[in-house]
């Protein structure tokens, strides 16, 4: 109860009309469990990577274009991140004690001043939401 729909179940019409709605940063607002649930702080900095689009932008500002990209690079994201059995970035662990793998594939989560595996501009870090933000000031706009 007062959980926002499963990002999972969303459709892409359903997703673009949350975005347009809301005049609040996108990152915070992907990981607002109350409007989309699933949504972790990883999962949102690495869709936004994907999509090419700056976390601190205001989720309304974002094009149908931008939004759509955002929808499919989060779905895949997702779902990649079940059949790897999550990401054992800090604690997590599976029920049966092993480490998740999609650790391995994140491209901007924990790589503060390291190189973007795209444009080679070191990642950067800011907090957004009280959390911690890494994104690629060169790719992500």
């Amino acid at each position: 109860k007062g959980m926002g729909t499963d990002a999972l179940a969303l459709t892409e019409k359903q997703f673009i009309a949350i975005l347009k709605a809301r005049k609040t940063k996108i990152k915070p607002l992907l990981m607002d469990q109350k409007v989309i649930s699933g949504i972790g702080n990883i999962y949102s900095q690495e869709a936004l990577f994907c999509a090419r689009i700056l976390p601190q932008r205001p989720a309304k500002s974002l094009s149908e274009e931008e939004a759509k990209a955002l929808f499919k690079c989060l779905q895949g994201i997702l779902k990649e991140a079940i059949k790897e059995k999550g990401t054992s970035a800090d604690t997590y662990r599976q029920i049966d004690g092993n480490k998740g793998k999609y650790e391995q594939k994140l491209k901007v989560y924990g790589r503060a001043n390291q190189p973007c595996y795209v444009c080679g501009e070191p990642i950067k870090k800011v907090t957004l939401g009280g959390r911690g933000t890494y994104f690629c000031p060169k790719c992500q706009t």
